[in-house]
């Protein structure tokens, strides 16, 4: 399922990065949700984690459409600009979708990671979500003080906070790639199970289907 990884951590990047010329986004981030989709699609059956990552993929695939559509799904932390109770409202929405999903990848990569003994890289995905779990907390809780004050009033926290979203954002890239090939490798085989007989090497399921 190495080519499952391959399309969320392309999806992954694609949404964290905006390419930009005379304002117009040459890769929007439909595009990104599509190939994230397209990745869990095929992780989905193997875990619960990637099963939530799946529905607030669906979510997160249909905000963006609406931004093709003009419709306003983003606002800046750090402009000083006081948001519209309704672009705040949609925004929250999406933050929200956004940590769900989230948690259902690092989540999803984190129970992958203990079924092939993969200890390192669970602990990594169960303390990356702890981290957006607090900064996206954070984010939801600073919105309502958009509507309330001026710029240069908290512009050091919305700063932070939208630098420790932007971190996140690419831990979580690194840590799919990362997944990608750790867990399509061989799982080796305890000493006491390689004396049964059965082999030093194991393909997981999940590495068996990889080329279908």
């Amino acid at each position: 399922m190495r080519r499952a990884y391959s399309q969320i951590f392309w999806g992954l990047l694609i949404d964290l990065i905006d390419f930009r010329f005379n304002g117009f986004d040459l890769l929007p981030d439909v595009i990104g949700y599509a190939l994230i989709l397209a990745g869990l699609t095929k992780l989905r059956p193997h875990s619960r984690g990637y099963r939530i990552a799946w529905i607030a993929a669906v979510v997160l695939l249909l905000l963006s459409v609406l931004q093709l559509f003009g419709v306003r799904g983003e606002i800046s932390l750090t402009s000083g600009e006081r948001p519209e109770a309704g672009a705040l409202g949609l925004v929250s929405l999406a933050l929200a979708a956004n940590m769900v999903f989230f948690y259902g990848i690092c989540d999803g990569i984190r129970q992958s990671a203990l079924e092939r003994r993969r200890l390192s890289l669970a602990g990594t995905a169960r303390s990356l979500w702890y981290w957006n779990f607090a900064i996206g907390a954070m984010t939801l809780f600073s919105f309502p003080f958009q509507l309330n004050y001026g710029p240069g009033v908290l512009y050091l926290v919305f700063l932070l906070l939208a630098l420790g979203s932007f971190m996140t954002g690419l831990l979580l890239v690194l840590l799919v790639r990362r997944a990608g090939r750790e867990l399509t490798r061989p799982v080796r085989m305890p000493p006491d199970e390689e004396t049964n007989g059965e082999g030093a090497d194991r393909q997981p399921s999940l590495v068996q289907e990889e080329h279908h």
